[in-house]
């Protein structure tokens, strides 16, 4: 019987992500979430669905935290 072939290495399905220090931007954190979540360049076509599943800030500490900090899920897409 032929050797079947491994399963890739599952990625994260869900990443948070933050602003840049000292600002509340929601889309800093978007787009660093999404970063964490990207698919391999091997296929740059790949249409890929997030869904937002929390948004929220860090604020005050001894770090003096201001970081907006957002939450996305990949979404499974239905096979074709």
């Amino acid at each position: 019987m032929p050797e079947q072939a491994k399963p890739a290495p599952t990625r994260p399905e869900i990443a948070t992500g933050r602003s840049k220090k000292g600002s509340f931007s929601i889309q800093e954190a978007f787009d660093d979430a999404l970063a964490q979540l990207r698919r391999s360049p091997e296929q740059p076509d790949e249409l890929s669905m997030f869904e937002v599943v929390e948004t929220g800030a860090e604020v005050g500490g001894v770090g003096g935290l201001e970081n907006a900090t957002v939450t996305v899920r990949r979404l499974e897409r239905p096979p074709r």
